[in-house]
């Protein structure tokens, strides 16, 4: 007892105790010093060296009870220093307490709190740390060593169990009131045996949730031009079928001057294969949608001025402007310019640019230029999407004039001159295929629009359709026969020759033909068709039985109806007439004779029969009618 009691000597000599204060020191069963304390104490300068040694341990009790209206939370240690504030020493605490919250069974926690220097709101812990439960920290946590955070109950057959989480908990204003924010890391692992396991990162909180940032904090210098965030890599391992393959996915960012020639870089390290970004590209190296696909967003020299000293006088469909441009800034092929400043008014528009030699001359499509010399300029308008390969575009700002008037582009498909903007194909065949290409010939000024097939990867593919202005007309180009279907069933076609010749071109009736009528050509050039009567005989053949049989002896009957299938258009044909008996004639013939019926067009006859016979009969007539 006397060896316990002369290790805190110094302690007691140093205890300033005030009225109401009660300090009870007693030996602990396990060899240890109980000091039970009723209010605070104060420890202001322990030993020369500022310690206290225990050997058992010290242990603090509060010693009043709880109570079914109260739970007691541990006295308070209170680890107290002083800094300098610049002007003044001030003090600097640590506290450690146990707490709890109210009602039975509660539940608690030991509370490590820090006051005074704000720049020293840090708890360092230089070994393993073991949580079964959870820890709360308003500031922060330095490990030198590691972290656990788990439980110790085991997995059975019926239920994993996953313990702990990271949460990082702020405080926000809701308008009304603060209310906590969370960012949660969590372990989670599935049912059954060897579960999946993820790591879930869940947010509680403000409703406007901003970015996930991996932020590389050291600025950059003439030396290290760059700093670079670390890289995201996805790491894993496959089963080649006889051991373990490692794979993964890394991606990197590059920052570089200017900020438009920064990278982010998505990349299978040793494949070759990745996607890279920029402010201006996407780019896919390797094999995707099975061709080599960079997809570009390229303003070309959209906006630049070029000083115009003179043009020349345009040779066919094309004149030359001598300007001065920058080496690389030339307009490409496609592009339009506007020529502005020119006396004659027909050196200024609007034109498309043919060629751009070096840096002094711009060939555009305009026929109609006279020789001049002035200032002028020629100013590139519209952007223009120009790389080695395909090259897509969205929405952009810039007009295209389409009979007169300025339409916004939605997408684009710019592809190097005669090759396809695009290809369809099944997966899996290449050999087969349907493109659509923009065609232009700049020697003779036709464009057009082409749509073809390859077939069993023939080199020159057959063309369907092409629709442009050849010859400076507007025209549709057809190779193959053009089939119209039946709205039930059937079809009709309409085609030419393998061997087409050069037939001149068919003009439409202007009016509308009536029944029996055909097509003639003025055989001009082109021929203008037309809707002629005649054409060929046309022949009707009808057989009508008398109604009022038997016709009786001497007799004549009423006018018989005999109505065509296919009326005539005219009255110009011919009829003729038999009549047959059903009995041998006794004493004279049967005969008839035949109106027509008139109007346009011509419907039929009506025949009348005399019974010159003694017997009476009955009769079928017979009519043939023939046009010519």
């Amino acid at each position: 007892m006397s060896s316990y009691i002369n290790q805190i000597d110094a302690a007691i000599a140093a205890v300033q105790p005030i009225a109401g204060q009660n300090l009870t020191v007693t030996p602990s069963p396990t060899g240890g010093l109980v000091l039970a304390l009723t209010s605070s104490i104060a420890v202001n300068n322990v030993a020369a060296n500022g310690t206290v040694t225990a050997v058992g341990g010290v242990l603090l009790t509060n010693p009043v009870p709880a109570s079914s209206s109260a739970n007691q939370s541990s006295s308070i240690l209170s680890l107290t220093g002083s800094y300098w504030t610049g002007s003044a020493s001030a003090a600097d605490t640590w506290t450690l307490q146990s707490g709890f919250g109210g009602g039975a069974n509660p539940g608690g926690g030991l509370t490590l709190s820090h006051t005074g220097d704000n720049n020293a709101d840090n708890f360092t812990i230089l070994a393993e740390v073991i949580v079964g439960g959870s820890i709360v920290a308003a500031g922060g946590i330095s490990l030198g060593g590691s972290a656990s955070l788990g439980g110790n109950t085991p997995a059975t057959a019926l239920q994993n169990y996953t313990f702990g989480s990271v949460d990082f908990v702020g405080s926000y204003w809701t308008g009304s009131a603060p209310a906590p924010d969370t960012w949660a890391i969590t372990p989670a692992l599935g049912t059954g045996a060897n579960p999946t396991t993820s790591l879930v990162v869940t947010h509680v909180g403000t409703p406007q949730v901003g970015s996930f940032t991996l932020a590389n904090p050291t600025p950059a210098t003439s030396i290290a031009t760059s700093q670079n965030p670390a890289k995201l890599v996805f790491s894993g391992a496959y089963w080649n079928g006889s051991t373990s393959i490692p794979e993964s996915w890394t991606t990197t960012t590059t920052f570089n001057a200017p900020p438009s020639t920064s990278l982010y870089t998505i990349q299978q390290p040793g494949s070759g294969g990745s996607i890279v970004f920029n402010a201006d590209n996407i780019q896919a190296n390797g094999n995707l949608m099975a061709l080599d696909l960079q997809v570009a967003f390229n303003t070309g020299s959209a906006g630049t001025i070029y000083p115009a000293t003179s043009v020349g006088n345009s040779v066919g469909n094309f004149a030359t402007y001598q300007v001065t441009m920058a080496p690389g800034g030339q307009p490409r092929p496609g592009q339009y310019v506007n020529a502005t400043g020119f006396t004659n008014l027909s050196n200024n528009g609007r034109f498309i640019v043919f060629s751009a030699t070096g840096t002094t001359a711009i060939t555009v499509y305009n026929p109609a230029a006279v020789a001049e010399t002035h200032a002028a300029t020629v100013t590139v308008d519209g952007s223009y999407y120009d790389q080695a390969g395909y090259d897509v575009y969205g929405p952009t700002p810039i007009n295209f004039p389409i009979s007169g008037t300025n339409f916004q582009s939605a997408l684009g498909l710019e592809n190097v001159p005669g090759s396809p903007n695009l290809i369809f194909n099944l997966k899996g065949n290449a050999t087969d295929a349907a493109y659509f290409r923009n065609v232009t010939d700049g020697p003779t000024g036709n464009h057009w629009f082409e749509w073809g097939v390859f077939t069993n990867g023939i080199v020159s593919p057959p063309i369907l359709l092409q629709l442009g202005q050849f010859g400076g007309q507007a025209s549709a180009g057809l190779n193959v026969p053009l089939t119209f279907h039946g709205s039930s069933s059937g079809s009709a076609s309409l085609g030419v020759a393998a061997v087409a010749g050069t037939p001149n071109q068919l003009l439409l009736p202007t009016t509308t033909g009536t029944i029996g009528q055909v097509l003639t050509t003025n055989g001009g050039n082109p021929q203008q068709l037309s809707w002629t009567s005649g054409g060929g005989p046309q022949t009707e053949t009808v057989r009508v039985s008398y109604a009022s049989n038997p016709l009786t002896a001497g007799s004549l009957s009423s006018s018989i109806p005999v109505t065509f299938s296919t009326p005539f258009v005219d009255g110009n044909y011919t009829v003729s007439l038999s009549v047959e008996t059903a009995a041998a004639m006794q004493s004279a013939t049967v005969v008839a004779t035949f109106q027509k019926q008139g109007g346009t067009p011509q419907n039929g006859v009506n025949v009348q029969v005399l019974n010159n016979d003694s017997l009476s009969h009955t009769v079928t007539v017979h009519v043939t009618a023939r046009h010519d």
